[in-house]
């Protein structure tokens, strides 16, 4: 059991040792411009209330606050974290019980040599769409990724069930693929959102959204597979 827990365990003290390293960064004061309209403008904080005004952890704490706070009054980015926070859920979830399925005796009958490549499919897939997303994303509309980007990775992750090592190559290089298109054009609609002042605090709302739904699909994982 120890050997099986000291993954988790060490990942846990890493993330705690990066919010205490996080909270002793000297925090300089400045202010920003901002842009002159836009969605929460009229919510911006004063410059003797911004991020020099405090220090500290229960600065980050605060800002982070504050930038949830922005973020539940645009629920627009609810909408598209909620996309995004799924598909992480979804992915985390396949990949957890993914080495059941391709690892011998499963259907897929790889060794662990032959299962890591498999995976190295997933990165492929994503470096091959960020070395072309400029003239893909030329061509396709923010609308049509943000509205179809998860649902055609869920597709794509179902397919996964056909036993071919092949295929599961090619699914998971096709959602390498869609997940960098998707997380580039998100990145894309904060940056000319969201008020400059506060985007490092609302960029940080979402990014807590979707990479706090990896863990919750890993224990899903298990609890699927342990009842089933």
């Amino acid at each position: 059991m120890a050997g099986f827990a000291w993954g988790p365990a060490a990942a846990a003290v890493l993330y705690l040792a990066c919010v205490g390293v996080l909270a002793l960064v000297p925090r300089a004061g400045f202010a920003t411009a901002g842009p002159p309209d836009g969605p929460g403008v009229a919510d911006r904080p004063d410059v003797a209330d911004g991020p020099g005004a405090r220090g500290g952890l229960r600065a980050m704490l605060a800002d982070l606050r504050q930038g949830v706070g922005y973020f539940r009054r645009r629920p627009d980015l609810a909408r598209v974290a909620a996309v995004a926070g799924l598909g992480n859920l979804s992915l985390s979830m396949c990949l957890t019980i993914l080495p059941i399925w391709a690892v011998a005796p499963g259907p897929l009958k790889l060794g662990r040599g032959g299962y890591g490549l498999m995976l190295g499919a997933l990165a492929a897939g994503g470096i091959a769409a960020g070395l072309t997303a400029r003239p893909v994303l030329a061509r396709l509309s923010d609308r049509l990724l943000l509205r179809w980007g998860g649902p055609l990775a869920g597709v794509g992750l179902l397919a996964i069930a056909i036993p071919n090592v092949a295929v599961a190559c090619a699914v998971l290089a096709y959602d390498g693929a869609i997940a960098m298109l998707y997380s580039l054009t998100v990145i894309s609609y904060c940056q000319t959102t969201i008020p400059r002042e506060f985007f490092a605090w609302a960029f940080a709302a979402y990014r807590w959204v979707i990479w706090g739904a990896l863990p919750i699909g890993s224990a899903l994982a298990g609890l699927t597979a342990e009842l089933g």
